[in-house]
């Protein structure tokens, strides 16, 4: 088989010798491999906790380039406390030298809610030359969350939050009138909102707010009850927003549960 490649996407594909192109085209002989498209790392977060400041840039370039080796070309940094600049991103990006890499910078929260509540991972940013500062924005009502998200679009290729109903301590979850101006004010802009969730009641709020995207399954209120299970398979499928699946043993049921959309 013959397959065109023109500006990084798939553009023809047929037998030996019936895919035509300008005659100076590259080729490359793939005979005795695999052609697949560029895979996509959606759930991941370039930010180290306790890793010194100074030494993250490198260690997000060296992230970035180990994706790049073993086929991953687009990513995206569900947030932290800093994120390459965008001037660097676009460049690599353009250069082939590293993946696309999408990123929300900073997310909402509650106020003192989570992760704002763990100050260990969560110390104040300090400006550095070759990163952008994110963070989390800590919102009590709709009025400041609209304020804020428009301050973001800018900045952000989509909008995350924190939707956490397992905060602990004095913590208080994102309100739902915030969540609810944070998806209204981010659609109109034409963007996407993520929402990270940790209970059943957190992911069927936030589904019926309008979240695009579901991060974590929630935690179980009895991992060896499949019932609750079963009724968050039984929403999603009529739901259907995607959903990316925690990876962690005491969570395995309802990813195992939850089946892809």
């Amino acid at each position: 088989m013959d397959v065109r490649i023109a500006e990084g996407r798939f553009a023809d594909i047929g037998p030996t010798g019936t895919v035509d192109g300008p005659d100076d085209e590259e080729v490359l002989d793939g005979r005795g491999g695999y052609l697949l498209p560029g895979l996509w790392e959606t759930h991941t977060h370039l930010t180290v906790p306790n890793m010194p400041a100074t030494e993250m840039p490198a260690y997000m370039r060296k992230t970035l380039t180990g994706y790049l080796e073993t086929g991953i070309t687009s990513v995206c940094d569900l947030g932290g406390l800093y994120v390459l600049r965008r001037s660097e991103r676009d460049t690599s990006r353009a250069n082939g030298t590293a993946p696309a890499l999408f990123v929300a910078r900073s997310g909402f929260t509650g106020v003192n809610g989570w992760p704002a509540n763990n100050q260990e991972n969560w110390p104040e940013p300090i400006e550095l030359e070759e990163l952008d500062n994110g963070g989390i924005i800590q919102v009590d009502d709709a009025d400041p969350a609209r304020r804020h998200v428009h301050k973001l679009f800018d900045e952000v290729d989509y909008v995350k939050c924190m939707f956490d109903g397992a905060t602990g301590g004095s913590g208080h979850r994102l309100p739902g009138a915030a969540l609810d101006a944070i998806i209204e004010t981010t659609h109109a802009a034409g963007k996407k909102v993520l929402v990270h969730i940790a209970t059943g009641a957190d992911l069927r709020e936030a589904v019926r707010a309008g979240a695009d995207y579901i991060e974590h399954s929630p935690i179980p209120r009895d991992p060896a009850d499949p019932s609750e299970a079963q009724q968050i398979v039984e929403f999603m499928a009529e739901a259907e927003p995607s959903t990316a699946r925690r990876s962690s043993p005491e969570n395995s049921w309802a990813a195992a549960a939850i089946p892809p959309t």
